[in-house]
């Protein structure tokens, strides 16, 4: 299917499962009623608060429900991009998304549960996640599926990549208390090159956790850090995913004896 082609199958899928269930139906149900992989679903159109904008603004399907909870969200995205994760407060989020601040309460509680519910509903953490706990014998198309959405956000969402990762200890730390309960991407890679290595489809002279962080900094470079600091134009999400794969295996490839 073309590009075209596979965006309208996603909104026509989405905006029958609007119409059965409301706007809370999951990744999961889209995935299976539109046939398309949700890694792919992501890279396409983006997450689901993405998919039922698209569903509002260019189809014109009321999505009451998803309006306010939606608007919260994405001025959640913009305020971190300018105040970092502490020095965003109820107030600047939702004078960004021009409600009252007792209406953030009402739908998220805290800040907290606020900022969780932007790391699991905006960032794509469950898509990566989904394709490296489930490893194939095809490690190149694993990889190269988890470096098109990984570049996909991380590109589009470069001044928040390059604020976490350049950010001050505090602002980590407090990352870190977020998660805390979830496994990060970088634990998920480095099991996922494990299974891989044991599984005599990966061979390296290091460990899985280098291969892990090998094959994430080459992504943050080519998505965040040669756009931002070096002005190299960033290209075509797929081609960049294969130049990027391509260069790893053959890397591996040449260390082997």
């Amino acid at each position: 299917m073309s590009k075209s082609q596979i965006r309208d199958t996603i909104l026509d899928a989405a905006a029958g499962l609007l119409a059965e269930k409301g706007d809370g139906f999951t990744m999961q149900q889209l995935e299976v009623r539109a046939h398309i992989s949700r890694a792919s679903i992501y890279r396409h159109l983006g997450g689901k608060n993405e998919i039922l904008a698209l569903l509002r603004d260019e189809r014109g399907i009321a999505v009451e429900q998803a309006d306010i909870p939606l608007q919260i969200l994405q001025a959640v995205r913009r305020v971190f991009g300018r105040q970092g994760l502490r020095g965003t407060t109820m107030e600047q989020i939702a004078s960004e998304a021009g409600v009252g601040v007792a209406t953030v309460y009402r739908h998220f509680g805290d800040k907290d549960t606020l900022l969780k519910a932007f790391i699991e509903q905006v960032t794509p953490l469950n898509t990566l996640h989904m394709i490296i706990m489930n490893p194939s014998e095809d490690v190149a198309g694993d990889l190269r599926s988890f470096m098109q959405v990984l570049l996909a956000f991380s590109h589009e969402n470069r001044d928040i990549v390059r604020l976490v990762m350049g950010g001050s200890e505090q602002d980590r730390q407090y990352l870190n208390q977020l998660r805390e309960n979830t496994d990060s991407t970088m634990g998920r890679l480095t099991a996922y090159f494990e299974t891989q290595i044991k599984a005599g489809r990966v061979k390296t002279p290091g460990t899985a956790q280098d291969l892990a962080m090998a094959l994430l900094g080459m992504a943050i470079n080519f998505a965040v850090f040669g756009p931002l600091h070096y002005e190299i134009e960033f290209g075509d999400v797929d081609d960049t995913s294969d130049l990027i794969i391509n260069i790893f295996l053959n890397a591996l490839q040449g260390t082997q004896t």
